[in-house]
């Protein structure tokens, strides 16, 4: 039936754009009031468990795809498929843009300096970490520090 394929083809293109906008940092979770399931889909279960080692190790510079991998219990390539399907985004650069985000929270809402807000998101080498967040947000850390800065 033509009518239940087109359906189930938006509702597909539909849950694959609230994915990809969720895991991207597209949509904010402040500006909604989202009511927790007691029953996560498998794919959701997977995301939990990758942010919960993400967030859980965030500042260790020596995060890696396969640290993730046998904390979640799939193999790197598994992961590395089921993320690239999830997010449209490698597991390494998930880990990146997570931790980028985690810097401009830091840079925009607390006093410390931009060293240690680099330290604390897990980057070693400041050219790096500045290059990397003028490529992600448009403005080095120190130009979106000044702009941002609430406190």
């Amino acid at each position: 039936n033509m009518d239940i394929l087109r359906r189930t083809i938006i509702n597909l293109l539909n849950v694959r754009r609230t994915l990809k906008n969720k895991f991207m940092g597209n949509e904010r979770q402040s500006d909604k009031q989202i009511a927790i399931e007691k029953v996560l889909s498998p794919k959701d279960q997977l995301m939990e468990q990758v942010m919960k080692v993400i967030n859980d190790n965030m500042d260790n510079e020596d995060l890696s795809v396969d640290m993730i991998a046998r904390e979640v219990g799939l193999s790197r390539v598994h992961l590395h498929r089921r993320m690239k399907e999830l997010t449209n985004q490698t597991p390494h650069a998930f880990i990146r843009n997570t931790r980028l985000q985690y810097a401009e929270k830091l840079l925009s809402h607390s006093n410390k300096t931009i060293t240690d807000i680099m330290f604390s998101c897990g980057f070693s080498n400041p050219a790096s970490f500045s290059t990397m967040f003028k490529n992600f947000y448009g403005s080095s850390p120190r130009d979106y520090m000044q702009a941002h800065r609430k406190i």
